[in-house]
């Protein structure tokens, strides 16, 4: 530790971006950053300043057609959001052969995926001091020793390959299965050389879930770094109904000292790219077009502006952007 209050990183860690270290992330200049941020449905949308308006630190975006090349997708994250001080968090939510990776339990397809990121290394490393890369959104079994073994293979190809930074790992079982984490997430996280592993459990769960949150934070003992992946407006609505609330998943994240993203900034349900209350987005025009707080979803307007839980008043950004 500094004089300054700043961590140093540890020697084990070669990259020059963010690392994790006692179950906490911090940026280049070893400030402590908690992601409050959120999700990004469409890369293509004319989201950048709604996002910036919200002051979500960190944005989790999808590649959803890996054809478009990963240039195509490291210029959108460069500019839209690195550009605008946001952390850039990079998700396949679909393998080279256009299989969705949510749910899927293939260890081919897995690897494939992870194939494509070894290809592309060169191409994200230009951003290695902001990316945080999400390997593959809702990869793999619940509570498995495939998720472990699959997910240490695929550390070790991207290590190999020249990713540094952190990697992210999303729960089993649509990224619902807070066991594969619970159980199986000091394994991972500790064959990784560069111990630079944050782990994702996305909660769309009903409220008797938060009691995991505490067990997440308990992991910082053991090096292990656990986020809120997801999360949307509860309500009883989608296609995994909860009662879950926006209130309880950040008041609770925030009491353990784990970051969220919540889901989603433009997951629109109506045509030309509109939105209403009955679904996930946080925009109802664009998607993601946010100007005054009528421009946000009761969900979004919640997630936002809230007076004491909001984007507005609790995400900080990375002091590399200071």
């Amino acid at each position: 530790m500094s004089t300054g209050g700043e961590v140093q990183r540890p020697s084990y860690n070669t990259g020059d971006g963010f690392f994790v270290l006692n179950g906490k992330l911090y940026d280049a200049n070893g400030n402590e950053f908690r992601i409050r941020g959120v999700n990004r449905c469409h890369f293509d949308s004319n989201s950048q300043p709604g996002i910036s308006h919200s002051k979500a630190n960190a944005v989790r975006m999808f590649m959803y057609e890996l054809s478009n090349g990963a240039a195509t997708y490291t210029n959108v994250l460069q500019n839209q959001h690195i550009a605008y001080d946001e952390v850039p968090i990079v998700s396949m939510p679909a393998f080279p052969d256009n299989t969705l990776s949510s749910g899927n339990q293939s260890t081919t397809e897995l690897s494939a995926g992870v194939a494509w990121w070894v290809a592309n290394a060169k191409t994200f490393a230009a951003l290695s001091k902001y990316l945080i890369v999400n390997i593959a959104n809702e990869w793999g079994p619940s509570n498995s020793t495939v998720w472990r073994d699959s997910y240490i293979s695929a550390i070790a190809q991207m290590r190999a390959a020249g990713y540094t930074g952190p990697l992210l790992i999303d729960a089993g079982g649509y990224g619902q299965d807070p066991t594969d984490i619970i159980n199986y997430g000091a394994a991972v996280f500790n064959s990784d050389p560069e111990k630079n592993v944050i782990f994702s459990y996305h909660d769309y769960s009903p409220v008797s879930s938060l009691a995991y949150f505490p067990q997440f934070a308990a992991l910082a003992s053991q090096g292990v770094m656990v986020i809120i992946g997801e999360f949307g407006p509860g309500r009883d609505i989608g296609p995994s109904p909860t009662m879950l609330t926006p209130s309880q998943v950040i008041t609770t994240a925030e009491a353990n000292g784990l970051g969220w993203i919540a889901w989603a900034w433009d997951d629109n349900d109506l045509a030309d790219g509109k939105s209403d209350n009955n679904w996930f987005s946080m925009t109802y025009a664009g998607p993601g077009i946010y100007n005054v707080a009528s421009d946000l979803t009761e969900y979004g307007q919640d997630v936002v502006l809230n007076s004491t839980y909001g984007l507005s008043v609790l995400a900080t950004p990375a002091s590399i952007f200071e």
